[in-house]
């Protein structure tokens, strides 16, 4: 299973669309543009739990605090189906 394409409408990373390739994928960029959001967020999007539960609690935070009103969307590939997961802080 692959996540095919993450899109993210509204808050802090609103427009972002991107499709990553089968493989290995680098997230860069300078201090404060959202390397550590787009992580938590798709963390937030699948539900994935903390090692702890305080660091648990503060990626579903900085998730909810990215996001503001807004929904990302993930759609993952496993063979030949297609499974599109959205979730919105609301």
């Amino acid at each position: 299973m692959h996540i095919e394409r993450i899109q993210i409408e509204e808050g802090f990373l609103n427009g972002f669309d991107v499709s990553p390739k089968v493989g290995l994928n680098v997230i860069i960029g300078a201090r404060g543009t959202g390397k550590t959001s787009l992580i938590e967020l798709i963390r937030f999007c699948l539900n994935v739990d903390g090692y702890t539960p305080e660091t648990g609690r503060r990626s579903h935070e900085h998730a909810l605090s990215v996001l503001g009103s807004g929904q990302i969307t993930l759609t993952l590939v496993d063979g030949d189906r297609r499974i599109v997961v959205s979730r919105s802080a609301n």
